[in-house]
C-alpha cells in the first residue's frame, strides 16, 4: 500500500510517516509532500492508495488538492487533518467523499486504527482486481502465487525482486547481481520451480500490471502505460500484450474498460 502524507510542517509530516510506518503498516510505502502542488506532481509517479492531507497549506489548500487529485484520478481515498473545527470545511470534505475528517492534535490511536482499516479495504479491492485480471490474462506457466511457500528461499527472493522492480530493465544478469548465482543456474531454477522462463515470468508481471492500468486507470494513454510497466519499445509491448491476451491494448481497453467503478 502506498500512503502519501501532505503537510507543510516538516516535523509533523515526518513524525506522522514514522509513526504510521512503525505502529500501523510497517510494510507500506510512504512519501511526503509539503503542499498540494508538490503532492499532485508526486502522486503521478507514486500512485498513492491513500492520502492524508492537511487543509491549510501554502500554494494550494488540502481541499483544492483533493478536488484536483480526484479530477485526475490520482487517488480515491483521502483523510483530512486540520486544526479548524468548522462546518464549512467538513461539508466540503463530505462533498469530495473524504473518508475521515480528523482534528489536530491528531489522536494517534484513532489514526492508526483508521489507516489499518483502510489498508484492509484496499487489500480486498486489490484481490478482486487481481482475480479479474487473472481471468483476462492467459498464463501458460505453472506458477501459482498462492503457493509461494513451496518455492525455495532464493526463488522467493527473486520473485519478490521481479515483482518490485518489473519496471526496470531486468535480465538474468540483474538477478545474478542480487543473488550471486550464475545466470544459467538462475534460468534453470525458473524452469524447475515456476515452470516458465525468466523472460516469460517478467512479461507476465508486466502485462498483468498493464491490464490493471487499462481497466482501472482510463486517464492514462497506452504509450504511458507501456512505459510505466517497463516497455520503452511500444512494438514490443504490443507483441507481448497480444501474446498474453489475444488482443491489442486498444482492443482490450474497448472491451473491458469503463465498467468497474474502482476509480
Amino acid at each position: 500500500m502506498n500512503i502519501l502524507v501532505v503537510e507543510d510542517e516538516e516535523l509533523i509530516r515526518n513524525g506522522l510517516i514514522a509513526m504510521l510506518q512503525r505502529d500501523a503498516l510497517p510494510h507500506a510505502r510512504f512519501a511526503g509532500a509539503c503542499n498540494g502542488i508538490e503532492a499532485l506532481e508526486l502522486a503521478r509517479t507514486f500512485e498513492p492508495d491513500l492520502v492524508i492531507t492537511d487543509i491549510t497549506m501554502p500554494a494550494m489548500s488540502g481541499l483544492e488538492f483533493i478536488r484536483e487529485a480526484k479530477a485526475r484520478q490520482l487517488c480515491r481515498r483521502f483523510i483530512i487533518m486540520t486544526g479548524y473545527n468548522e462546518f464549512e470545511y467538513a461539508k466540503e470534505a463530505i462533498r469530495y467523499q473524504v473518508i475521515e475528517y480528523l482534528l489536530k492534535p491528531i489522536n494517534k490511536a484513532e489514526l492508526i486504527t483508521l489507516v489499518r482499516q483502510i489498508a484492509a479495504e484496499e487489500e480486498a479491492d486489490q484481490a478482486r482486481r487481481a482475480e479479474r485480471i487473472s481471468e483476462l490474462v492467459k498464463d501458460d506457466g505453472g506458477y501459482d502465487p498462492g503457493n509461494g511457500s513451496k518455492l525455495s528461499a532464493v526463488m522467493r527472493h527473486m520473485v519478490e525482486y521481479v515483482q518490485q522492480r518489473y519496471k526496470d530493465d531486468l535480465s538474468l544478469q540483474s538477478l545474478q547481481d542480487v543473488t550471486g548465482l550464475h545466470p544459467n543456474y538462475i534460468s534453470a531454477l525458473f524452469k524447475k520451480e515456476l515452470g516458465m522462463t525468466f523472460l516469460y515470468y517478467l512479461n507476465s508481471i508486466r502485462i498483468k500490471k498493464s491490464v490493471e492500468y487499462l481497466i482501472y486507470r482510463e486517464e492514462k494513454t497506452i504509450h504511458e502505460i507501456a512505459e510505466r510497466v517497463g516497455y520503452y519499445n511500444e512494438r514490443q509491448f504490443f507483441r507481448a500484450f497480444k501474446k498474453f491476451t489475444g488482443l491489442t491494448p486498444g482492443e482490450f481497453r474497448n472491451r473491458n474498460g469503463k465498467s468497474t467503478g474502482m476509480y
